[in-house]
């Protein structure tokens, strides 16, 4: 073992930098990670902002401006929420399917308001969907109000009741 006087002599032997110079190399090396982190940040960020990953689909939907159960399989839906924003005049910019969730997100436009659908499924016949419009939630009701509306439209009736029902006539029994 060192003594306490081998050791402080061999602390006066380490070359030392005078303290501007410390300093200096200290904020360089700050500044090069900003740099390299600020770019690898707003790309995750700003890809994060809309889409969504794995099991946090199911989680997510929760905290829509509107959400909506549809009594439908999933792929159906999927189509019909193509159909319902292209009928509302939304610029559809990505669709994405996540097949591992059963889920799927699409992102829109509506004039500068952006718009996130997300679609799961929640039985195999039961399809539940969230949409976001940026906090208006009138808006995104409506979007969600259309897309079960495709829906709807796409699914044939399932009795002779439903089809009457479905063309404003009164069944008769």
């Amino acid at each position: 073992m060192r003594t306490k006087d081998e050791t402080a002599k061999s602390m006066r032997n380490i070359p030392t930098a005078p303290l501007p110079i410390v300093v200096a190399g200290t904020m360089l090396a700050l500044h090069a990670c900003a740099l390299i982190a600020t770019p690898m940040a707003s790309a995750v960020m700003g890809g994060a902002q809309l889409a969504i990953k794995g099991a946090e689909l199911r989680t997510e939907i929760r905290k829509a401006d509107a959400q909506e159960a549809i009594d439908m399989p999933f792929d159906q839906t999927w189509d019909a929420s193509f159909t319902a924003l292209a009928g509302l005049d939304i610029e559809i910019v990505k669709g994405e399917k996540n097949l591992q969730e059963d889920g799927g997100v699409i992102e829109a436009s509506a004039r500068k308001t952006k718009i996130k659908v997300v679609v799961v499924t929640a039985t195999e016949k039961v399809t539940e969907i969230g949409v976001w419009a940026a906090h208006d939630k009138a808006l995104a009701q409506l979007i969600a109000d259309k897309i079960t509306e495709e829906a709807e439209e796409q699914t044939p009736p399932r009795s002779p009741d439903e089809r009457a029902c479905r063309e404003g006539v009164e069944s008769r029994s």
